[in-house]
Order: C-alpha cells, then sequence, then structure tokens
C-alpha cells in the first residue's frame, strides 16, 4: 500500500500543482484521488507521474516493473492460527 509522504506532496506543489488539481483535472474530488492513490488507480498515478515529470515506475516502484508495466496486484492472504 502506498502512503502519500509530506515529502511526496511537497513534489506535488514545487511541480506547481497540487492532489486538489490533479483531482480537478480528472474530474474527481480529492478525496476519490487519495482513495485511488492508497488503493491503486493507473490513471492517477500515470497523471501524477506526468504531472512531477518522473517515469511512473520511479513514483510507483511497487506498482510497476523497470519497463513501465503494471505489476499485478496481489492481496496478502491472512494467516490462519491453529485455534
Amino acid at each position: 500500500m502506498l502512503r502519500v509522504t509530506s515529502n511526496q506532496t511537497s513534489r506535488y506543489k514545487l511541480a506547481g500543482s497540487s492532489l486538489a488539481a490533479i483531482a480537478q483535472e480528472l474530474g474527481c474530488t480529492r478525496q476519490a484521488g487519495a482513495l485511488a492513490l492508497r488503493m491503486g488507480s493507473v490513471r492517477w498515478e500515470q497523471a501524477i507521474a506526468a504531472k512531477l515529470r518522473l517515469p511512473v515506475q520511479a513514483l510507483f516502484p511497487d506498482r510497476y516493473d523497470a519497463a513501465g508495466m503494471r505489476l499485478r496486484r496481489t492481496r496478502p492472504v491472512p494467516s490462519r492460527e491453529a485455534a
């Protein structure tokens, strides 16, 4: 799960934008954008990477391979403890 850090938010501001501005450009709410970042959204990831002029795999290395192809999401399997 990606956590948006204050350093990342600073990058958005340095790029002359914000998550709210990107949300407006994409036609959705800031809250929807925050959720998309936590849950993973190709559209949001690509929009943010483009805004920061970074390759998407550099910004989201846990979600993309070195060639920029989206990795398949896998859900962790909960451990079952013997009763």
